[in-house]
């Protein structure tokens, strides 16, 4: 069972897991956030390898604990697994960037070559997502709706032509004519 797969050559999915496999004998892991013990087996937390690998490409992750790459696009394509795997994905994320904003907190209070820029990207608020943070820098244009309006009603007319020219062909071409 190392490699993962059926004696047919398919990949074991959601029978690796205790809480939603088909066949017990071959759960590993649970879902759950810490390692569990169930009729005296340890099953380890897939979630808890996943979070500490603290690997974003995920290749790693795969390749250590799993059947390789291609094992893991199977996982992830298993709708009853892939909520988990995608919530995974957004603790690792948020544990990444938390990573990455104590690191810049570290630099500022340091000093060192990148103090100020640290300073300037904690003053404004960097560590959170398009559309939280006030944006910096010269603002954008103002869309004039008038124009787009206009364009529009051009566009509308000059495709209405050609369709109304199309519809009139197509009725010759229908009544024989």
């Amino acid at each position: 069972m190392t490699n993962f797969k059926t004696d047919k050559g398919a990949w074991i999915t959601q029978s690796l897991f205790i809480e939603i496999g088909y066949n017990t004998d071959l759960a590993m892991f649970t879902l759950q956030d810490e390692d569990k013990e169930y009729k005296g087996k340890t099953y380890i937390s897939l979630k808890k390898l996943f979070l500490e690998m603290e690997d974003p490409t995920e290749y790693l992750f795969a390749t250590s604990y799993l059947g390789g790459w291609q094992h893991w696009k199977r996982m992830d394509k298993n709708a009853q697994l892939a909520t988990h795997i995608d919530e995974w994905r957004e603790e690792l994320q948020l544990k990444l960037k938390a990573q990455g904003v104590k690191s810049m907190i570290n630099e500022a209070l340091m000093g060192g070559r990148g103090q100020a820029t640290a300073a300037r990207w904690l003053a404004s608020n960097g560590w959170l997502e398009d559309g939280e943070a006030k944006k910096v820098g010269r603002p954008k244009a103002k869309v004039d709706t008038a124009k787009v309006e206009k364009g529009e009603k051009i566009i509308k007319e000059a495709f209405e032509e050609d369709l109304n020219r199309l519809r009139g062909n197509l009725n010759i071409n229908l009544t024989g004519q």
